[in-house]
């Protein structure tokens, strides 16, 4: 029977078994090095987002107590009035300038 007319390929249902690594401690390297570059890049778009985009307060003290509560959660929009670059001191372009009482 020839394979090109008729039949299934001549891989159909047969099972490859995947090549083994040399060295024994190649595998747990492998891994390690996957996980760690997995959590740099999570740090990365963290620390991107906290500086530039938005950031979480907690109110201490009853100082906003007209408005806020001692307790409350603030997220802060930081793109919308232009984030404060670290260590630079200067300031990105923001969406709008705040108004008065903002």
């Amino acid at each position: 029977m020839n394979n090109d007319e008729t039949g299934p390929p001549p891989s159909a249902g047969v099972e490859t078994a995947v090549p083994r690594t040399s060295g024994g401690a190649m595998r747990p390297l492998r891994i390690l090095w996957d996980w760690t570059r997995s959590l740099a890049t999570a740090l990365v778009f963290f620390l991107i987002l906290h500086v530039f985009l938005i950031e979480a307060f907690k109110i201490p003290t009853g100082s906003m107590e007209g408005t806020l509560q001692i307790g409350d959660f603030l997220l802060v929009n930081k793109l919308a009035y232009g984030a404060e670059v670290p260590m630079v001191g200067a300031r990105m372009p923001g969406l709008r300038r705040p108004d008065r009482g903002e």
